[in-house]
């Protein structure tokens, strides 16, 4: 996916509802999205907002344009590509909006572009059968989980449950059974 893709995939419009940004975050995979009034760069919304909205008893149906943060950082399109990913690291920002000087969104540094993660090579395959317990009630993750079962919950770019086959897959477990409370 290139980048214009990624900022088009996690947009949302100002009058959108937090259900609707949850929807978003579930399907993109991503925890943060980038608002907007029209095509007018307005905020960056992430899933701390909304759970500082939930904590707050605020409806799913509330408009993200009350429960916007205040401030957030941005990069300014004359500063360097040194600063900003500094900036990015200071503050640990998944992602740096970049305006320019009519304050438009011009850019966007995503946190794994810019402090890409490598993997190193297993060298031992295991092939055995994995049993992922996710048979509780998540109650330590509420209010996330009013919204998603916890295996759902995204961390970076992929839930919680995938995050933990691909680590497995990656040293060669691919036979996965998911047990779960009906």
């Amino acid at each position: 996916m290139n980048k214009e893709e990624k900022i088009k995939s996690i947009s949302i419009q100002n009058a959108s509802t937090i259900l609707d940004a949850l929807k978003r975050m579930d399907k993109t995979f991503k925890r943060l999205l980038l608002v907007f009034e029209g095509s007018e760069f307005i905020n960056v919304l992430s899933i701390g907002d909304i759970q500082r909205a939930i904590i707050k008893n605020q409806s799913l149906d509330t408009p993200l344009e009350k429960i916007l943060r205040r401030v957030t950082r941005v990069a300014n399109i004359a500063d360097s590509f040194e600063l900003i990913k500094s900036q990015m690291l200071k503050y640990k920002a998944e992602c740096m909006p970049v305006l320019d000087k009519n304050k438009q969104l011009s850019d966007v540094y995503f946190w794994e572009d810019v402090f890409p993660v490598e993997r190193k090579p297993v060298k031992k395959q295991l092939n055995l059968p994995v049993v992922i317990m996710a048979g509780g009630k998540g109650t330590r993750m509420k209010p996330l989980t009013n919204v998603l079962p916890k295996p759902l919950i995204p961390i970076g770019n992929k839930s919680i449950l995938e995050d933990i086959m691909q680590r497995f897959s990656d040293v060669g477990c691919n036979n996965f059974f998911i047990l779960c409370k009906l």
